[in-house]
């Protein structure tokens, strides 16, 4: 009973606490903040206006980076090659060896947090990363 119960709460915090549910509710939040009429002179601020901004770049680098993972992940790399390509415009780095390096280590982590491993020798044998690492982020 014990161990029935166990795995149903860890079910239920896999649901509650996935990445893209946050995400998607944060955005959620900021929205519905931003337009409350009481907080209008707080979000009229230019440096709340600047947060929100970087904030909602961010989050659309991290929903673009989620999205070519699970591409990934479902063995469609085309599709994870046009995600990627949508991050490098939202990206919220400067080098181009900042973003290779931030999109191994979420692969890794998404793919830790399903369980699994990330088999970086595939990902870097496969045509669609090559051709984003090589065309788009311009790293022979």
């Amino acid at each position: 009973l014990r161990q029935a119960k166990g795995k149903a709460a860890k079910q239920r915090a896999e649901q509650l606490f996935k990445e893209e549910r946050m995400l998607k509710e944060t955005l959620e939040v900021i929205q519905q903040a931003l337009s409350d009429d009481y907080n209008n002179d707080f979000a009229d601020l230019p440096h709340v206006k600047k947060g929100v901004k970087n904030l909602n770049q961010r989050l659309e680098y991290a929903g673009q980076v989620w999205n070519a993972w699970n591409a990934y992940r479902q063995g469609n790399e085309e599709q994870m090659k046009r995600y990627l390509q949508q991050a490098l415009k939202c990206s919220p780095f400067s080098f181009s060896t900042e973003i290779l390096l931030d999109w191994i280590d979420d692969f890794s982590r998404l793919f830790q947090q399903k369980g699994e491993q990330l088999d970086i020798e595939n990902l870097i044998q496969c045509s669609a990363w090559k051709s984003v690492i090589e065309n788009d982020l311009k790293i022979p």
